[in-house]
């Protein structure tokens, strides 16, 4: 991945953060924000370690918990003459061998970024997309498409704009779901003598960055 990776992640920050949360530490575990319960997002202490250190941190995908919702982000390739490239297609083959290889690796959303350009009809991630569907469907490799969603970039100028729909598809179609299949865990508050009880969700977020560069 390429140092231009840090600005990429300052978007997610600040979607994330314009949400109302806040910053602690270390690591990135998100709560729910609803009526009676706290929200907040812990992660490391800049962007770039929010995602490129967030493995780093939290282990590889392995050694994560059931309840680690894992999103998966294939950055596009321009395509030439409306067809993927080889080294788009390295790509999509890494997920595709890492869907095959590690029957335990489900994620719960995968994206397909990319916008259509220049000299094409189709975009990068359309055209990723239907290869990556065509791979598997070659190589018998199953996807539930309960169990696993798949996000298509409708048309960004460029990567970082492409995170940020990322950062906002997140929070506005799946985060809010998963908090909500989560269990709710009483914590007690204490604050200058006073004590009380409020419900929090917590869920944690992994994530898988596929590129050769």
């Amino acid at each position: 991945l390429s140092g231009d990776l840090v600005g990429l992640t300052k978007k997610i920050d600040q979607k994330i953060l314009s949400a109302n949360w806040s910053r602690s530490t270390h690591r990135r575990r998100v709560n729910d924000n609803n009526p009676g319960t706290e929200g907040h997002v812990q992660h490391a202490t800049d962007s770039m370690q929010s995602l490129l250190g967030y493995n780093h941190f939290e282990g590889d995908w392995s050694e994560r918990n059931s309840t680690t919702y894992h999103v998966v982000i294939i950055f596009g390739k321009p395509l030439i003459n409306d067809q993927v490239t080889i080294e788009f297609a390295n790509r999509i083959r890494t997920l595709a061998k890492l869907l095959k290889e590690e029957p335990e690796f489900r994620p719960s959303l995968i994206c397909f970024t990319g916008g259509v350009s220049p000299g094409n009809y189709v975009s990068d991630a359309s055209a990723g997309y239907l290869f990556f569907r065509h791979l598997c469907a070659s190589q018998s490799i199953p996807i539930n498409d309960i169990q696993t969603k798949m996000w298509v970039d409708p048309g960004s100028s460029d990567e970082r704009e492409a995170m940020e729909v990322i950062a906002s598809e997140l929070w506005r179609n799946h985060i809010k779901l998963w908090l909500h299949e989560s269990p709710a865990i009483e914590r007690l508050n204490r604050h200058y003598g006073v004590e009380w009880t409020v419900l929090e969700r917590k869920i944690d977020i992994h994530f898988t960055l596929v590129s050769t560069e």
